[in-house]
């Protein structure tokens, strides 16, 4: 959802599996209504903050690295932010803080990287016993992120804090990942269960 609130933002391709053909950028309106075209490109995501401007990244011409750029609804896209090196992993995310400073980055491993969007300094988050993780969110209040992670027989939903400090939010058992979503005031989790189910037959062979 864009930071005013009027227009839902996502990203359409006839091909996901080819990610040399253009996608395209579309909004819809939050009352419904007919979709609009806003831009075309290699794109991967587009992520919006409470407040300030959206960005939009875009694979380089080598596949190697994500390019992210401030967008305008005015139908354009504004200079380079930065760029992070994207390795071949599914696991392989960024979110960007809700006031639109920083962004988190991460690869499914340790450590989590905080990149300042004013200057380019980073810092790193070290978090002890991490099993790899995936979904990753900020708080509504910026101390912190939300993970999902595996454990034995499910998935857990973390608290990070920028200091590495993990609190467990929720466990799913037999869950196979999890994400939230807080709500903007921080009052409220919406989190995501994933679950599989599956049957299984005997046959005798006649």
């Amino acid at each position: 959802m864009t930071p005013d609130g009027q227009w839902l933002l996502y990203i359409a391709n006839d091909n996901p599996q080819d990610p040399d053909l253009p996608q395209q950028l579309m909004r819809v309106p939050i009352t419904g209504g007919q979709p609009e075209h806003v831009l075309s490109g290699r794109f991967r995501s587009v992520r919006c903050p409470q407040r300030g401007l959206c960005l939009l990244d875009e694979w380089s011409s080598d596949h190697k690295q994500l390019i992210l750029f401030p967008l305008e609804l005015s139908k354009r896209r504004g200079p380079e932010l930065t760029r992070l090196d994207a390795p071949g992993t599914s696991n392989f995310d960024w979110a960007l803080s809700p006031d639109g400073s920083q962004i988190a980055v991460f690869n499914g491993k340790l450590p989590i990287k905080i990149v300042s969007l004013h200057d380019g300094s980073f810092r790193e988050v070290k978090v002890a016993d991490w099993n790899g993780a995936d979904n990753l969110t900020w708080s509504s209040d910026a101390t912190g992120m939300y993970v999902s992670t595996p454990v034995q027989n499910g998935c857990e939903l973390l608290h990070v804090n920028l200091n590495g400090r993990v609190q467990v939010m929720w466990e799913q058992r037999g869950g196979l990942s999890t994400a939230a979503v807080p709500s903007p005031d921080g009052r409220h989790l919406a989190m995501l269960g994933w679950t599989l189910s599956s049957n299984a037959w005997m046959m005798q062979n006649f």
